[in-house]
């Protein structure tokens, strides 16, 4: 009796060996597949690699083109290609004893407020919008981001307050300057307009690529490609054009292109200031 159960336990033990090392790589290709089926722009894919649209072009040469000609790939620039600045090198809006002026320098626009008397001036760090319809320019000011109070107008060509910001006489320069950002407004700015800016949940301008790139929506490239030269079934990306319609306008294009009430239930991310 002892020995017939010892043989079932054994035999049981190795039947469950068995389906365990059977089940393993299923299971984790199913946790690979869930975290890209898991994944949204403005989310971070854990152990991700962007790889640029170059590498994308390789093998999407018209994809690829057609999404460099899209406007969502000038979401953002950096000051040195901002296009607007260098055919506009000067650029002036008063508001009361207030004047605002951006001057191009070089490669470089300044961005200052002044009352005739006193003055604060910060390099612009990145020009966001396309400006087809207006853009506005983002600095820092001792250490924190801030969003221009003015920006530019295509319709008047020339500068006018950003949308939202209060168009009062403000109290002071620095009340005047612009919008002080938060971390979390920062992100989400950077999220939506450029790719691959936020790395280990961390706003990491290094690494950005200007715009909305192909990775931007289909997540970052680097197991995709390895896949394909592995000839993997497993592509690793992300395909937005699988989604149910619903969750496509809402929770994948709606992660960047929010509602107005949505938009008030983000205050901490600028609220109403992320309609655009």
């Amino acid at each position: 009796m002892a020995k017939r159960v010892t043989k079932t336990l054994l035999l049981t033990g190795f039947v469950g060996l068995i389906l365990g090392l059977w089940l393993l790589p299923s299971s984790r290709g199913q946790n690979q597949r869930d975290a890209f089926s898991r994944w949204r722009p403005t989310h971070e894919l854990a152990g991700g690699h962007y790889v640029g649209s170059s590498a994308c072009a390789q093998c999407h040469a018209l994809l690829t083109a057609k999404r460099l000609a899209n406007p969502m790939s000038r979401a953002l620039a950096p000051i040195e290609s901002c296009e607007i600045l260098k055919a506009h090198p000067r650029l002036n809006f008063r508001n009361g004893p207030y004047n605002y002026e951006i001057v191009r320098e070089g490669n470089h626009s300044i961005y200052t407020i002044t009352d005739g008397l006193n003055s604060i001036s910060e390099p612009i760090l990145y020009c966001f919008g396309q400006g087809k319809a207006g853009q506005t320019y983002v600095f820092q000011h001792q250490g924190v981001f801030y969003e221009s109070r003015v920006s530019y107008y295509q319709e008047i060509q020339a500068l006018d307050f950003t949308i939202v910001h209060p168009r009062s006489v403000p109290e002071s320069l620095a009340a005047g300057l612009g919008r002080p950002m938060t971390i979390e407004a920062a992100q989400g700015c950077f999220a939506c307009h450029s790719t691959a800016a936020i790395s280990a949940a961390q706003l990491q301008l290094d690494h950005l690529m200007p715009g909305v790139t192909c990775e931007g929506c289909h997540g970052p490239g680097e197991k995709h490609i390895q896949a394909i030269k592995a000839g993997s079934r497993k592509l690793q990306i992300f395909n937005p054009a699988r989604m149910e319609a619903d969750d496509l306008t809402q929770e994948f294009c709606g992660a960047c292109h929010v509602s107005f009430e949505k938009a008030l239930l983000m205050p901490k991310q600028g609220g109403t200031n992320n309609l655009r």
